[in-house]
């Protein structure tokens, strides 16, 4: 299969910024754009197999076919998506000492 495309919402969006924001301040540049390389990569792989990751059991109805899958590199970073007609919706990419069960809040 070939791959699709990706969209990464507003929430996502926000997601990466903090978390290379964080990466600046407590690891380097390179550590950071190695990051940001890896979410783009890991979206565009999952958009072309959509059904890759995990499903989640979320009792939100908008929710229903959540999936997760972690970023390439970055175990404790993981990608929330929603697999779409032509690729994938990624919905937050958030590190795994998050409380997950308040994200979807």
């Amino acid at each position: 299969m070939n791959a699709g495309k990706y969209e990464l919402l507003a929430q996502a969006k926000i997601d990466l910024s903090e978390r290379s924001s964080y990466l600046i301040e407590n690891a380097s540049d390179r550590v950071m754009l190695r990051f940001i390389r890896s979410v783009f990569s890991t979206a565009s792989l999952l958009s072309g197999f959509p059904s890759a990751g995990t499903k989640c059991l979320v009792g939100k109805k908008e929710l229903a076919g959540l999936r997760r899958f972690p970023v390439k590199g970055f175990r404790n970073i993981t990608i929330f998506y929603l697999p779409a007609e032509s690729g994938i919706v990624v919905l937050r990419i958030v590190h795994s000492r998050r409380d997950l069960s308040r994200i979807w809040d």
